[in-house]
């Protein structure tokens, strides 16, 4: 797997979602989120080994998301809550 650590907090999360993700190597990976019916939300694109970032979700609905991480070396998805 090229996700060497992943966490995702607080959840469920009402207005940010911490995210802090090591990875293998550096290479261009990108960072998408995605809801419960496929739709994507939020991307965002980063070129280093360690993302250290929080997204906002203040304007989501309540439900479940996932967040995606893909580059060449593979893809990674991780749920998480939004609650009103």
């Amino acid at each position: 797997d090229f996700v060497t650590s992943l966490s995702v907090y607080p959840i469920p999360a009402i207005n940010y979602v911490n995210i802090n993700v090591s990875l293998n190597d550096v290479q261009p990976t990108q960072m998408r989120v995605i809801d419960a019916f496929g739709k994507v939300v939020t991307i965002q694109n980063h070129n280093t080994k360690d993302i250290n970032t929080q997204i906002n979700v203040s304007e989501l609905p309540s439900g479940i998301y996932y967040l995606e991480f893909g580059n060449a070396s593979g893809r990674s998805l991780e749920k998480f809550v939004v609650i009103r």
